[in-house]
């Protein structure tokens, strides 16, 4: 386990509130949080006032910041690195196109696309970013790799299309792309090479994040997995949520520690304790109901959206200092004996501009 590092035991629930929006509309919810740095800074994107248009945010001390967009109407903010940067989505002037951006020293960079829209999806302590973009050629999308003021096309697995979601400090992206038949596999890009990292059962896959030591977590079919040394480790469901339901990886610390969502539910996966529906490890969370957790950092704080009393809210999880009330540790220790798309799937899509 990582320094600093602790299992799941409790956790309070932070409201992230919103940019001046007061009420979601109809089909997104107020605000959605992603990424989460090592500091607790988080980001996102929020409704603001008068609900006319969702911004990118950086959420720090108790405050959401607006980080404006690229002279559109509307952006949102995917991930943070270290040093606070952000990287995300925005719409141009006239909102006829989007573009990947970059956010540092209190300004939003363009940072182009391969000749159609674009979206950033991650950044490392190094500033690399990941992404996808249209191709001007064609209306397919590729992965690509920002760096040295450039972006690079990733290429695919011997068809069409790719989509990058995730790199780690030492530059490895994943992501999700089509083989020659025309199926989506998660794939793994380092050394300049794409690595096919299967699927389970055969179905496709998508590679949503990977830290340090290179475990990737993602979704194969309908259920979330956690590839390590060359395989592909079913995660499951959540239990009760139905045999056939199903889950998603989102994310994974440097503790191997998963977080993702499950029937509508938002979880949390250790090693030790399987997975463990979130809203079962609330102290004071009375009124929330948590459906997708985002991002976690190596202190345990998790990122995500859920409801509270009914309206759909962004919120950060830290890992609380007090025992679990009696009632339910009863509950968490029934929960922790178990463990727990046709298309090509684009779940990491709830991340960009369709929401």
């Amino acid at each position: 386990m990582a320094a600093g590092v602790t299992s799941a035991a409790a956790y309070t629930v932070t409201d992230l509130g919103s940019l001046g929006g007061t009420f979601p509309t109809p089909g997104f919810a107020l605000s959605y949080a992603y990424g989460v740095n090592a500091s607790g800074s988080v980001t996102g994107h929020s409704w603001t006032a008068g609900n006319a248009a969702r911004h990118a945010f950086r959420y720090g001390n108790g405050a959401m910041q607006s980080l404006g967009t690229l002279g559109g109407s509307a952006s949102g903010g995917t991930a943070i690195n270290v040093h606070g940067d952000v990287v995300g989505w925005s719409r141009l002037a006239g909102d006829a196109s989007e573009h990947a951006f970059r956010y540092s020293n209190g300004m939003m960079q363009d940072l182009g696309s391969l000749g159609g829209n674009s979206i950033a999806q991650a950044i490392n302590a190094a500033g690399l970013v990941v992404g996808s973009s249209g191709q001007q050629a064609t209306s397919a999308s590729r992965a690509f790799l920002y760096a040295n003021g450039a972006m690079q096309d990733l290429g695919t697995l011997g068809g069409a299309e790719s989509f990058g979601y995730g790199i780690n400090s030492s530059g490895q992206v994943v992501g999700g792309a089509d083989l020659a038949g025309g199926m989506q596999h998660a794939f793994l890009y380092a050394n300049g090479a794409m690595q096919d990292l299967g699927a389970l059962g055969g179905n496709l896959s998508t590679a949503f994040a990977i830290n340090d030591a290179g475990r990737v977590v993602g979704v194969s079919g309908q259920h979330a997995f956690l590839w390590r040394d060359g395989v592909m480790l079913d995660l499951g469901v959540l239990n009760g949520v139905g045999a056939n339901a199903f889950s998603v990886a989102y994310a994974v610390n440097e503790a191997d520690e998963v977080v993702g969502s499950s029937g509508f539910r938002a979880f949390f996966r250790s090693a030790a304790g399987g997975m463990v529906d979130l809203n079962m490890l609330l102290v004071g969370g009375d009124g929330w109901e948590l459906q997708a957790a985002f991002g976690i950092n190596d202190a345990g704080q998790i990122t995500g959206y859920g409801t509270y009393q009914g309206e759909g809210r962004a919120f950060l999880l830290t890992p609380a200092p007090v025992p679990l009330p009696g009632t339910a540790l009863l509950a968490l220790s029934g929960g922790m004996l178990l463990l727990g798309f046709g298309r090509k799937m684009r779940p990491a899509a709830a991340r960009g501009s369709a929401l």
